[in-house]
């Protein structure tokens, strides 16, 4: 059998349907420190935002300070990012020379997906859904203390935000990642990727088309958060530190889940059927056994 190239390994490009550009997934080196002190030298033009706020958690809150768009342009590069947000690329430059060498978290590009899968469930999933609990609650006492006109379209808007973010949860907990898991690991120990590749990659393209939605929805909430900040009332500023929490998270885990976890489970469906056509090749057209040539 062929030797395997690891799917984190090489540059892969997928179409990401949810905004309909091309997202390239490129390993810039085999090790996470190796990586951290080549961008605390210089830190280059070439890595997109995506890959650099996934490579160290560091960066990620360097990026939300500066109010950097990480998630849906996390396929431009860091000084595109910056302009785009009207940032002088040299500040955050600077900004993520000062954390490189700092404790930065695992190096998720290096780790199974399982660990990574996991980190996302612990950290960010069931925080996510408590979080929003807590906020709706809150939403509805402020309703009822500051009225309708000043809470109720936050309320709304919080509502159907919160909806298609915990209906995107579920369904990649029920239905990718415990493929996403056997996949990995499969690919690990060496043995066949049983899994209807096709369907995968569909599940993937319809993940990623939530995302779009969520994004457009917690844009939406992030609009609407103006209405309660000169409150000068505690249960507002509660309202107002939980959304700023959930957008902290939903930021993180849909940045590794763009750059490391759709793009790994596309490469190892890729290279799956890649193998099966080089398997198919080999077999005869009348009685479909395996060639001994």
């Amino acid at each position: 059998m062929p030797a395997r190239t690891h799917p984190g390994d090489a540059a892969r490009d997928r179409r990401d349907r949810g905004h309909n550009r091309v997202v390239t997934f490129r390993r810039s080196a085999p090790s996470n420190r190796t990586y951290i002190d080549d961008v605390a030298k210089a830190i280059p033009a070439d890595p997109t935002i995506g890959m650099l706020a996934a490579t160290h958690a560091g960066f990620r809150a360097v990026f939300e300070t500066l109010g950097l768009d990480y998630v849906c342009a996390g396929h431009l590069s860091l000084d595109d990012a910056a302009r785009g947000a009207g940032v002088d690329p040299s500040r955050v430059r600077a900004a993520l020379q000062r954390v490189a060498d700092q404790d930065g978290g695992p190096n998720w590009l290096d780790r199974p997906l399982r660990e990574l899968i996991d980190h996302l469930d612990r950290e960010h999933h069931q925080l996510l859904r408590n979080s929003v609990f807590q906020t709706a609650v809150l939403l509805d006492e402020a309703l009822g203390r500051h009225g309708d006109a000043c809470v109720g379209p936050l309320r709304h808007d919080f509502r159907l935000f919160s909806e298609q973010l915990l209906q995107h949860i579920e369904h990649e907990e029920v239905s990718l990642f415990p493929i996403a898991v056997a996949l990995d690991e499969a690919w690990s120990k060496g043995e066949p990727l049983l899994a209807d590749m096709a369907k995968v990659r569909l599940l993937v393209g319809d993940l990623v088309l939530q995302e779009a939605t969520l994004a457009q929805r917690l844009d939406a909430v992030v609009t609407r958060r103006a209405a309660i900040e000169e409150k000068d009332d505690v249960e507002c500023k509660r309202i107002l530190k939980n959304i700023d929490s959930i957008i902290v998270h939903v930021h993180a885990y849909l940045n590794l889940e763009n750059q490391i976890v759709f793009p790994r489970v596309l490469a190892l469906s890729e290279q799956e059927g890649e193998h099966e056509s080089r398997h198919d090749r080999r077999r005869t057209p009348t009685s479909g056994a395996p060639s001994v040539a």
